[in-house]
């Protein structure tokens, strides 16, 4: 079965605590990998790889990705936090499609550009952005060779990663069709129904999500000195 793997930091603690308890309650038997800069007491029970801080974000990966023993990863942040259960069943279906077939990643949110059916809801995209940190079902190899001999930020890696992308393989999106827009550029995800993203340029993004963040922080407790968007 694949795993999850969460990059964060510590200063996001605020946002991890919330997407680790939503994890615990819609996905509890689902192995975790949480790569972050140091130990800290909200990680202590989890599976810890260090990074160096210092290392590109495209480094990272490549230093962190040997270190999971599963061949499929759910790769995301710790502020794509889940607000409702996922699909279990349909993300099981397209781990076994990616198992089964010379495909590297299906990423769990519809975006612009969204094209044909290969296989139910398993979708061709058009935009020249095959690539987004967003939650996404990855081979594991497949993603340490996209950033393998890069050195990018992940503000960098979003817009200069597009032009290896094809030479390393070929990726879907999942995308059922009644999805609602939010926002101008993505839809809401019915397989893995997650804020996208919960902070934005280090404020909380309740521009968009503001019912789902407010319902998170009160189940949480969540005492953040983190500014809002607005």
């Amino acid at each position: 079965m694949y795993s999850i793997f969460i990059h964060t930091h510590s200063s996001c603690d605020d946002a991890l605590i919330m997407c680790l308890g939503q994890l615990d309650k819609y996905m509890p038997n689902v192995k975790r990998y949480i790569a972050i800069e140091k130990k800290t007491e909200t990680v202590k029970n989890e599976n810890v790889i260090l990074y160096n801080e210092e290392d590109t974000y495209t480094e990272r990966l490549v230093s962190i990705l040997p270190q999971i023993d599963e061949e499929i990863v759910l790769y995301l942040h710790e502020d794509m936090i889940l607000y409702d259960a996922p699909d279990m069943e349909e993300l099981n279906r397209c781990e076994q499609y990616l198992q089964d077939h010379d495909v590297m990643m299906l990423k769990l949110i519809g975006t612009l550009g969204i094209g044909f059916e290969v296989a139910p809801s398993i979708r061709f995209s058009s935009t020249p952005y095959k690539f987004v940190v967003q939650p996404t079902l990855w081979k594991r190899d497949k993603l340490k060779e996209l950033v393998e001999g890069e050195r990018y930020s992940i503000w960098e890696m979003e817009e200069r990663i597009q032009q290896k992308f094809s030479s390393v393989g070929v990726g879907y999106t999942y995308f059922r069709g009644d999805e609602k827009l939010r926002g101008q550029a993505h839809y809401d995800s019915h397989i893995f129904p997650f804020i996208a993203t919960a902070i934005v340029k280090g404020k909380w993004n309740n521009l968009e999500y503001s019912s789902e963040l407010n319902n998170l922080f009160d189940e949480y407790d969540v005492k953040s000195d983190r500014e809002m968007m607005v």
